[in-house]
């Protein structure tokens, strides 16, 4: 036609599914290609065992749901124009929109943690514009500028006001119920809660929220600009090279964080948070490739890959805290101001800190900066020994410098009663009575360097026109782990084979096998992934076919740890080097995975297909889990059964109905500690019109 050759429509879900999607593909020869589309997600997510507290049994605080519930949408915009697609020169332009929002839960830590309502609001737009230009026969450059800007308005607020105070101010306990780690305080002297009033009632000196909100809007702008060229323009050199740099800032111009209630470590009675922040991630990367084809038979590879990136941040918050006028605190009292024409000469006007109260004015400043810089090279020969054999060998070096530097500078103001505390202790008083202090409290240096290199070698066998399979493996070693799971030592195997022994017969099989380790004394990481798998698919005629197929994947972790429980050491612990505190544990993770899948389709008439399926997903492991004292293993075992039929019609040529069934059965092979285990079924009817013109 004169506007287009080609029109190619397509959408599915509307009319009220969580998931549905438009898309549009037109295009006139020579001219352009377009291609639009919309997709729009609804996610419902509940994994209860995430950030839950696991609390003990008791008649008052019990969490149920996963305290990071969510319940967004997502709609999403891609549109894509190509220019003169056939042409030497062709231009790309393209633009992209994603946006996330809707309600969730989130928590906080502070005095005990609690949930928090969450009004998720994240926006992407993106946009991309292309030029690719053939200079020469084989060759091919290509520039692109990408423009990617971010708004995150997420905003948090306390709404769960289960409880009250004695005079009847709503109040928050908490999500967690640990009496012996003073979560949210103890039951000595005198119970948390009185159960007698309705809502029950919370002892004062607990910790408590009796309000908080957070709000800090993220603007992010991430420009990247890139050059690539592929060129064959010699017979025997292939050659590929692409660089790109970008540099993204991301500011806070305006963060600000209230707390009305008790944190009882600290005495606060409420703090004002507010402050901007500011970072950057400026990056480089480059990559080379050439491939020598020195005969037909023989080649050889070498690339290297260059990175580099930095990001350096500052953050400067200034923080408000108010305290009570009598020890020990509790949120039946009220707050007192500092008023220097009565305190300190008034003691009883002051308001009153303990040893570990923080400053009432503070604004430090944070400086953080983090950054690599990469360098990998891989040498390799291959070599075809015949049309059905051929294999080849390498060498990888690679080197990784990791600096680390930060600083903290604060700036503070200790009021009476007790200035001298914190960064103050010591200090001379100024007139006022008050204490300030100006200095670094914390800083350091760093500098991670990393040597790594991987033997390679790999081949692939064709015996016959049936058979093909791969193999290739890879023998690392690092002389250094920037992180406690980043492997010292690997070995990573894997094969491939393929066999067609009639037009009508497919099988194939997978092995992938990772194997890693880092051991150095106080830290013992051992991991693997074992993964297994076979397929095969059988179309004998047109009117039958079947195909099936079994995945199994093994997965292992363990991590010599470092952790504080909160409360009092059990005897016989093994402490760790850093103190007392810290109790020296094993982290496990075991999960063995099945999964398994059959489908059958059968048309009996030309115009009927019917089809009728079944994949089980089965698990069994455990990990650890650091709460309750002492440590123990939560189940990870499911089995997912979902079986499908289908019948489709076909009334017209290019008109067709379909009628389609799924199951879904999952459940919890064991409890997950106090919390009962999931267990859903589902079934989904659908009826569906299908036009193709």
């Amino acid at each position: 036609g004169v506007l287009f050759d080609n029109l190619f429509v397509s959408s599915f879900g509307w009319g009220g599914d969580p998931e549905n999607a438009t898309r549009l593909r037109i295009s006139k020869n020579k001219w352009y290609n377009f291609n639009g589309s919309f997709r729009r997600d609804q996610n419902v997510w509940d994994y209860n065992l995430l950030a839950n507290p696991l609390n003990p049994p008791n008649a008052f605080i019990n969490i149920t749901n996963s305290p990071h519930e969510m319940l967004t949408t997502r709609r999403m915009y891609d549109y894509n124009l190509i220019l003169f697609p056939q042409s030497a020169v062709r231009f790309r332009l393209g633009y992209t929109r994603n946006n996330m929002e809707g309600p969730a839960f989130s928590s906080i830590h502070e005095g005990t943690d609690t949930i928090l309502f969450q009004k998720t609001r994240n926006l992407l737009n993106g946009y991309q514009a292309g030029v690719d230009i053939r200079i020469a026969n084989r060759t091919n450059i290509s520039y692109d500028q990408y423009l990617q800007y971010y708004k995150g308005d997420s905003s948090w607020a306390d709404g769960n006001f289960g409880f009250q105070l004695a005079n009847a101010t709503p109040v928050d306990a908490g999500m967690i119920y640990n009496p012996n780690a003073g979560q949210p305080c103890g039951n000595a002297p005198a119970p948390i809660f009185d159960s007698s009033t309705s809502p029950p009632t919370l002892k004062g000196t607990c910790n408590g929220y009796q309000g908080y909100s957070r709000f800090a809007p993220v603007r992010t702008s991430y420009p990247t600009e890139q050059l690539t060229l592929q060129s064959r323009y010699f017979r025997r050199l292939d050659i590929s090279a692409r660089g790109a740099y970008s540099s993204a800032d991301t500011k806070v111009d305006d963060f600000s964080e209230l707390f009305l209630g008790l944190l009882t470590r600290t005495g606060q009675r409420l703090f004002d948070g507010t402050g901007t922040a500011r970072a950057k991630r400026v990056s480089a990367n480059a990559d080379f490739g050439v491939t020598y084809f020195v005969t037909d038979k023989f080649r050889i590879i070498d690339s290297f890959r260059f990175s580099n990136f930095r990001i350096p941040g500052v953050w400067n918050p200034t923080t408000l805290s108010f305290f009570n006028g009598t020890l020990p605190a509790s949120m039946l009292n009220p707050v007192v101001n500092f008023n220097p024409t009565l305190c300190p000469a008034n003691p009883a006007a002051c308001p009153q800190h303990g040893n570990s109260a923080p400053a009432d004015t503070s604004s430090p400043a944070y400086s953080r900066f983090l950054g690599q810089d990469s360098k990998y090279n891989t040498f390799q020969l291959e070599y075809d020994f015949s049309r059905r054999f051929g294999a080849r060998v390498g060498y990888r070096y690679g080197r990784r410098t990791i600096p680390v530097r930060f600083s903290t500078i604060a700036n503070e103001t200790f009021f009476p009663s007790n200035p001298n505390r914190g960064d103050c202790t010591g200090l001379p008083l100024n007139a006022d009575g008050t204490c300030s202090f100006s200095g670094e409290v914390d800083s350091g240096n760093d500098l991670i360097e990393v040597d790594e290199h991987s033997g390679l070698f790999g081949f692939w066998a064709h015996p016959n026109d049936a058979l093909r399979a791969n193999f290739d493996l890879e023998l690392f070693s690092a002389n250094n782990a920037p992180t406690r799971i980043t492997p010292r030592n690997l070995q990573r195997y894997k094969t491939r084979i393929n066999y067609k022994p009639r037009t009508w017969m497919t099988a194939s099989g997978t092995v992938n096998i990772l194997e890693s380790r880092n051991n150095i004394s106080d830290i013992l990481h051992r991991e693997h992934d074992r993964n297994y798998g076979f397929a095969i698919g059988l179309n004998p005629n047109q009117r039958f076919g079947v195909d099936f197929g079994y995945n199994y994947d093994d997965i292992f972790s363990t991590t010599n740890i470092c952790y504080v429980i909160g409360g009092t050491v059990p005897a016989g612990s093994n402490l760790c080097s850093a103190g007392t505190t810290f109790l020296s544990g094993i982290s496990l993770y075991v999960n063995k995975i099945n999964f398994a899948y059959a489908n059958f389709t059968f048309r009996p008439v030309k115009r009927v297909t019917t089809s009728l399926g079944y994949s089980l997903t089965s698990s069994s492991g455990d990990n650890t889990i650091l709460s309750p004292v002492p440590n123990t293993l939560g189940p990870l075992g499911i089995n997912f059964h979902k079986p499908f039929a289908l019948v489709e019609f076909e009334l017209a040529r290019g008109f067709s109905w379909r009628t389609a069934w799924n199951y879904y059965d999952y459940n919890e092979k064991s409890s997950p500690g106090f919390l009962p285990a999931r267990d859903f079924q589902s079934n989904s009817a659908t009826l569906s019109v299908h036009y193709a013109f």
